[in-house]
């Protein structure tokens, strides 16, 4: 899972530096969670499966980068009590993806819900 949200970053920002409008990556079940979350953030303009991808239309501007920080190497867990800190160092922060037992949420989502999982990524602005 970890190598594909590693990929699927990659591509994305590559994308994004070259100002391209769409980018095409692989489609798995957690890239089209991850996806959801995105849209609903408004850091993506859409998506739609094509076959075994994913087209992202990208929304130039609403984010400058993306930090992967659970990796394979290490993975990283956070509780629903640790949550407030991941929301106080919000300095260029945009939003914060966790998954959960429950899904895939912004940690303001995850906090909400009272749950913790792991943390995936860190979305800045510009």
């Amino acid at each position: 899972m970890l190598s594909t949200f590693t990929n699927l970053f990659s591509t994305m920002q590559n994308a994004q530096r070259k100002n391209s409008k769409d980018v095409l990556v692989r489609h798995t079940r957690w890239t089209q969670s991850l996806m959801n979350v995105f849209l609903d953030q408004g850091l993506i303009l859409g998506y739609s499966r094509e076959d075994y991808q994913l087209l992202i239309q990208l929304n130039p501007g609403a984010w400058n980068t993306i930090q992967q920080v659970s990796k394979s190497s290490k993975r990283v867990y956070i509780g629903n009590d640790e949550i407030d800190k991941l929301r106080q160092e919000r300095q260029g922060l945009s939003v914060v993806i966790i998954s959960t037992p429950k899904g895939m949420f912004t940690a303001d989502e995850a906090k909400a819900l009272n749950v913790g999982g792991e943390v995936i990524c860190k979305v800045y602005n510009k």
